[in-house]
């Protein structure tokens, strides 16, 4: 439309006389979309403008709105690009490993340089025995105390994702009825994030969770990304777990729970060559159970096998978690200790000889170690 002259205009309620520098003339042109407006001014002269200026105006006016409608679809078009790109390297990273640990790192770093907004994530597992959610790998944090955290479905969002099954969008945790109220203080910086379960077959095996310290820094578009990679790498991960589930079976004594000869060999072998290559204690204790035949022969090989069940849960009161215990074959067994010399693993052979359980001997396997 043409304004013959904005000499008088209402702005702000107030009548407005037409000043010295005033906007005399002023063509408005309305664009091809609702979305854009322009205008054509011209200062000190009133009906400058013509209907065939207004003509001109509109029709670049027209150019104008396809030329920005074209750039912002083009802009659209690159960033879906850009997100597929991400998508297609985070697949890639999937058939790299079947090492659980590992593949559950990349696929963290995965999701997370596909989601620019992403500042820190975390990918957590559930456990259906336990009811817990453990987190088993990390990106962002420093603070030891988070790769430590472990919660029940009942808490936090990422607990919330697992538990509902369903993908969350938090654009300001601080609004949220289940912000985290802990003592870390880089969780408690989180002000933003997305949530995806990761499902299999109607399973929740975990979540991923991307982080961010400022508010809405994640959009629906990031939250259809990470949930289009979480279903491939679902499924992946479930390899994983199944591979290590057999590896598993593969180095375990099924009735005792301690290594089989293949994996205290496999384990020991490392052990030996760490020792050797750093120059470090290593200790070794090898028995058996003293007239364990006679055992089977007048009670049943029911009761010896319990036996050594119960035997093994003593022993392996008896050490701590680095030292590596194994069914050689029958009643004989191994125990590895790891940084124990000679001396500190006498307090062991003592325990093992003995029967005693208590947490004296795991101590002193631990503490006395000689290094020569």
């Amino acid at each position: 439309m043409i304004i013959a002259d904005t000499a008088h205009v209402i702005r702000a309620g107030t009548l407005m006389s037409r000043p010295a520098i005033a906007f005399v003339q002023l063509a408005g042109v309305p664009p091809c979309t609702r979305w854009w407006a322009c205008s054509l001014d011209k200062r000190r002269e009133a009906n400058f403008f013509t209907e065939e200026h207004r003509q001109i105006a509109e029709a670049l006016a027209t150019q104008a709105a396809v030329a920005i409608q074209n750039a912002r679809l083009f802009a659209r078009v690159q960033r879906h690009a850009g997100q597929l790109r991400a998508l297609y390297r985070a697949t890639q990273t999937l058939l790299s490993t079947l090492d659980l640990d590992v593949l559950l790192q990349r696929v963290l770093e995965a999701a997370v340089d596909a989601v620019p907004a992403a500042e820190k994530g975390a990918l957590l597992l559930a456990d259906e025995a336990t009811g817990k959610v453990t987190i088993r790998a990390l990106h962002g944090y420093t603070d030891p105390r988070v790769r430590a955290m472990e919660f029940a479905c009942t808490g936090g969002y990422s607990a919330k994702a697992i538990r509902e099954g369903r993908a969350l969008l938090v654009p300001d945790a601080n609004q949220s009825d289940i912000r985290y109220t802990g003592d870390i203080e880089e969780v408690r910086r989180i002000r933003s994030a997305i949530v995806v379960p990761l499902v299999l077959h109607g399973q929740v095996l975990g979540a991923i969770s991307l982080d961010a310290t400022r508010a809405n820094a994640f959009t629906a578009e990031d939250l259809n990304l990470l949930e289009t990679f979480a279903a491939t790498a679902t499924a992946a991960i479930r390899n994983a777990q199944l591979h290590q589930e057999v590896r598993w079976q593969a180095i375990i004594d099924s009735l005792t729970g301690a290594y089989n000869r293949r994996g205290l060999f496999e384990l020991g072998r490392r052990e030996v060559a760490r020792a050797v290559r750093f120059r470090r204690p290593l200790s070794l204790i090898m028995f058996d159970l003293d007239r364990f035949k006679h055992v089977n022969d007048t009670f049943g090989h029911a009761t010896g096998d319990q036996v050594l069940v119960k035997l093994i849960q003593r022993i392996r009161s008896n050490l701590r978690n680095l030292d590596l215990l194994g069914r050689y074959g029958g009643e004989e067994f191994v125990v590895l200790l790891p940084e124990t010399g000679v001396r500190g693993s006498v307090p062991c052979r003592r325990a093992h000889s003995t029967g005693c359980d208590g947490g004296a001997h795991r101590d002193q396997c631990g503490g006395l170690g000689d290094h020569h």
